[in-house]
Parts: structure tokens; sequence; C-alpha cells
């Protein structure tokens, strides 16, 4: 489950880059401030409230979270790496059960001062392998929103909250959550090297340059992510090199559930022609997005002349 993993990321975290990650908090939502123990009586039934007040009590909490005195903003200032046990992802995956359409349109707007995550990990779990796990954690007891039916819908809702807030550029890397804990701690590190701690990885603002400048690779991943559910994982940079890439380049990683693909894009030395040369796992989603990187979507009137090396 997310609290074990968020655990074992951070014991993680501390061992494998001590120099790149001095400090490590762990936080978990609903806080345990005073808007999340009025939550948690709501969840476990002890009190009754009305959606609406519940789902502005989600984001009252959360914002204390956030801006509250030795909250996350404060960490993230002095140095420290946060890993939150659940966010405002999951509200989206939870309010819609009991809000009405019309009602999601403040609902997201009461959201505006929250911090996009560097990352955010959704661990997909089929809802009857989630009770079954509940059951022998907390012996049967259930909370709200605990039934096999709700969970079914609830994930549904992730998933299309998922696409929606990749498509604004939020990266959020879907892992398989029913295997061994080794296997998704595994994936779960792997995701993290490949986004923070590989040779000239590109911060989010490196990011949003890189697309302004070689637009076409910003269409290449999103409609990845359209077509084959591919997340950005994260983008690095490519060095000269005076045989295969004289200019340089840049490779983007796109993560489905279980694999890791790349895409590096290079310039040749006139600068006139960008190739685009695919990487990964010999199955039928590599085969699509080379398919995708021979015909890419128009992205700008300004595109460069455009050919493809698989």
């Amino acid at each position: 489950g997310t609290t074990s993993e968020a655990a074992r990321l951070a014991a993680w975290l501390r061992r494998y880059r001590r120099d790149r990650v001095p400090r490590v908090a762990v936080t978990q939502e609903p806080s345990q401030g005073p808007a999340g123990a009025l939550i948690r009586s709501v969840l476990s039934r002890r009190i009754e409230m009305d959606p609406r007040p519940l789902a502005a009590l989600f984001v009252a909490d959360r914002l204390d979270h956030l801006y509250g005195d030795q909250g996350i903003v404060a960490r993230l200032q002095a140095g420290t790496w946060v890993i939150m046990d659940r966010y405002y992802l999951s509200s989206f995956a939870y309010q819609p059960l009991s809000l009405r359409k019309e009602e999601l349109g403040w609902f997201r707007r009461l959201h505006d001062p929250c911090l996009v995550p560097d990352m955010t990990i959704f661990l997909d779990v089929p809802a009857a392998v989630c009770l079954e796990r509940i059951a022998l954690n907390r012996g049967f007891h259930f909370e709200l929103f605990e039934r096999e039916d709700t969970l079914r819908q609830v994930r549904d809702q992730y998933l299309q909250a998922i696409r929606q807030f990749r498509q604004e550029g939020h990266n959020i890397q879907i892992v398989q959550g029913e295997g061994e804990p080794g296997q998704v701690v595994k994936a779960v590190h792997k995701r993290l090297k490949e986004a923070f701690f590989q040779a000239g990885c590109l911060s989010r603002a490196e990011q949003q340059s890189l697309w302004r400048q070689w637009p076409v690779l910003r269409a290449v991943w999103q409609e990845a992510a359209r077509r084959l559910d591919l997340g950005l994982v994260g983008v690095r940079r490519i060095a000269p090199d005076p045989l295969k890439n004289p200019a340089g380049g840049f490779q983007l990683s796109l993560a489905g559930p279980t694999n890791i693909y790349y895409v590096a894009g290079y310039l040749n030395l006139a600068r006139t022609t960008l190739k685009l040369q695919v990487r990964g796992l010999e199955d039928d989603t590599r085969r699509r997005l080379e398919i995708l990187c021979r015909n890419p979507p128009p992205s700008s009137p300004r595109q460069l002349p455009l050919t493809t090396e698989v």
C-alpha cells in the first residue's frame, strides 16, 4: 500500500543519494491537523457530513498541510525532500463519486494554491486485492469508501484524472501494485532515477524551455500519453558526439505500468533535421511508439524538417 511504499521510498532515498537528498520527510493526508482529524471521523463513520463540505474540508486540510507552520512548503524551502502519502489526485478520484458534475468546477478551483508535485506515483491495484489487504491489516474494519463496487469506480476516476492532469503537464506514473513488494519498490526506484538522478536531467522549468525550442518532442510525448497511455518520467540532455549527434540532443523517458521506453531526439550538424530514435522492450507498445515517431503529430508551423531513425 501507499503507506508502506512511502516509508520504503524514504529509506531508499536516504541510502541511495545522501549527497543529493540530505533530508527526507514522509507525511500523510488526511493530515494530523484539526481538519484532518475531522475528516478521519467522517471516514470512520463516527460522524456524518454532506459531500460538499467534506470535499471542501479535504482542501482546507491540504492547504493547512502545505502552508501551515512546519508544513510542506517550509520543509521544501529548508531543502527537505517530501514524500506525501496521498495528495490532491486522490480527491479527484473520490469526490466525483459524491459531487454533481457541475460542482467539480469550483472544487478544482479550490486547489489553485496547491503545489504541483515533481512526481506522482499511482499504485494500480484491483479493487478485490485492495479489500484483501485492508482486511489483513485492519481485521475487516472498512472505512467509508471501502467497498468493492466503490473502489472499482474510484480506480476508473483515478485513471480519468491521470489522463487529464498528464495533458496539463503533470508527471504522473502508473505502477502495477499487485506484485511482490520488492517488484513494486524497484519499479518506483527506476522512475525516480530516470527523473532526478541521471546525468543531464532537466528540471521542470528547463523542460518548459525545451518544449518551446523543440515543439515536436512535446507533441510526441503528449500523443504517446493520449494514444499509448505512456507517462513522461523525465527528460535528460544528451552530450554531443562527433560521430552520432554532433549537435547534441535530448532523451524522453516514457513509462507504462511495467516498462520504460526512450525517445532520443538529435539535430544534425546543420541543425536542419531532427532525428528520433526509439529504444525499449521489443513489444507492441514500442512498435506503436516507433510508428508515432515516424509520423509525429503537427506541433508548430515552425517545426523542423523531420526524419526518423529506429
